[in-house]
């Protein structure tokens, strides 16, 4: 079933209020369906964040002054984050005024903070959020081989990796596990975490521990050759 956009697009912009299939949405990059009836949205095409009430009309989220949101997350208290491309991140307050305030970041690029508020810490080029239903919010940089994550009390840690490129440890903590450019992540419904590294994923369960699920795809360098050749694919290193 369709809720928003009108199958193609124009340059002009959609108006707080209209009916959702009536305006024109872009590349929408990610969906979060409510249980109030409201679904969240993003897009590359008409930027910020969006909604659709369950009566069908589209509404704007309060998003001055965010730049480059590409990735939304929720926790089952309502709370939403929007992802800026760089250094920060920032989350839209879940009561009626909707105020934003920032949640992670300094908006400099770095990898200090852990163990003190997040606010205080540098993030470096975070391309994705994912949050757990007690609200943890796990971010992942991949510059960085690393992923952190910052608790309801406002600290930050890191969850994932040594700051060194690779792929090991399977079976031990994730903290002392090298992992390579993590981008994307996700939670299960248990508090297992998942992030990629380029053509494979790793999984940490809720004990801590790292396991691989590497591709049987690779990327290769006509000039390099293959990362990691000659050794088990879960071990090769393989960063686009």
């Amino acid at each position: 079933m369709t809720i928003a956009g009108r199958g193609y697009n124009s340059w002009d912009w959609p108006i707080a209020g209209q009916s959702a299939l009536s305006v024109s949405v872009g590349k929408v990059l990610r969906v979060l369906p409510q249980a109030s009836g409201e679904t969240f949205f993003t897009s590359s095409g008409i930027g910020g964040i969006w909604a659709v009430g369950s009566d069908g009309l589209i509404q704007r989220e309060n998003t001055t002054g965010l730049r480059g949101i590409t990735r939304i997350d929720t926790t089952d208290g309502g709370r939403l984050f929007g992802h800026l491309t760089g250094a920060e991140v920032s989350e839209l307050q879940p009561d009626a005024t909707r105020s934003l305030i920032r949640f992670a970041g300094e908006a400099r690029t770095g990898l200090w903070g852990d163990g003190g508020p997040a606010t205080d810490a540098f993030i470096w080029r975070v391309q994705d959020v994912a949050v757990d239903s007690i609200g943890n919010l796990y971010v992942p940089e991949g510059i960085m081989h690393k992923v952190r994550v910052v608790l309801p009390t406002g600290t930050i840690s890191t969850f994932a990796g040594t700051r060194d490129i690779g792929v090991d440890g399977d079976g031990g903590p994730a903290t002392q596990a090298r992992i390579a450019c993590p981008t994307r992540v996700d939670v299960g419904p248990q508090f297992d975490v998942y992030f990629d590294y380029p053509h494979g994923m790793r999984h940490v369960n809720p004990a801590g521990t790292i396991t691989s699920w590497p591709s049987t795809t690779s990327w290769c360098s006509s000039s390099s050759g293959c990362p990691g050749d000659g050794q088990p694919t879960a071990r090769s290193i393989l960063c686009g």
